[in-house]
């Protein structure tokens, strides 16, 4: 027992020393217990930074366990999601929709992803939306997403932006390695000749595929220089 004393209290004084000189690179909203727990991490003999990245994980975990358990915030994703030239939008640029539009468009969403909208578990006003969306602000937040509420006569206008906001490149040798665009469903898929085609990429070979959404997520997981344009692809 005395020993273990001994090693606390070595620990502590070793911590109380530290945090002085050692801080950690961010602050989580309690922001003592970080301070506190990064120095404790080295003061115990670990690695101070195994301490930020076990708060990253548990972090990341609860706020996919929030919007899992959030119907609303999780097709709110699913709408932002599944058009690319949403990831344009900045805070200074964003998307901007009254409350209602907000409401209409993400409940039928819902209704596409098989969601019963016409029960309690629904919102059924454009506020009870915005007060089930904002339960999950943090997860979509950290999901990349963000969305402001300002008053706009007698409605609400929320501006939505995407936090890492991608820029749109041009077609110019030697930058954009494999460019790739959004376009209307066309013909069923190249790879999987099932669902309709709704990217265009170009490959390694320098030639251009027609892909389903879910081949063009595969394939572009593949791809780390592949960039979002603009402008139509150049065909090979």
């Amino acid at each position: 027992m005395t020993a273990i004393t001994v090693n606390v209290n070595s620990s502590c004084y070793k911590a109380l020393n530290l945090k002085e000189t050692l801080k950690p690179p961010k602050l989580y909203r309690l922001a003592d217990f970080t301070e506190w727990g990064y120095v404790l991490a080295e003061a115990l003999g670990y690695k101070a930074d195994d301490f930020i990245k076990a708060m990253d994980e548990n972090l990341k975990e609860q706020n996919t366990a929030d919007i899992e358990n959030n119907t609303v915030a999780d097709t709110f994703l699913a709408y932002l999601t599944e058009d690319l030239t949403n990831l344009l939008h900045t805070e200074e640029n964003p998307m901007k929709q009254s409350a209602k539009e907000l409401f209409k468009t993400v409940t039928e969403k819902a209704e596409e992803k098989g969601i019963t909208t016409k029960n309690r578990k629904w919102p059924s006003a454009p506020n009870t939306f915005m007060r089930k969306l904002n339960e999950s602000k943090n997860g979509i937040i950290a999901h990349g997403w963000n969305y402001e509420s300002t008053h706009n006569g007698d409605d609400r206008e929320i501006h939505i932006w995407h936090i890492d906001p991608v820029k749109p490149s041009k077609i110019e040798k030697g930058k954009t390695k494999y460019p790739y665009k959004q376009i209307p469903p066309a013909e069923p898929c190249k790879q999987c000749e099932n669902t309709a085609v709704e990217y265009t990429i170009k490959t390694p070979n320098g030639q251009t595929d027609r892909l389903c959404q879910s081949c063009f997520k595969n394939r572009r997981n593949t791809l780390t220089d592949a960039q979002f344009i603009q402008e139509p692809l150049e065909e090979a």
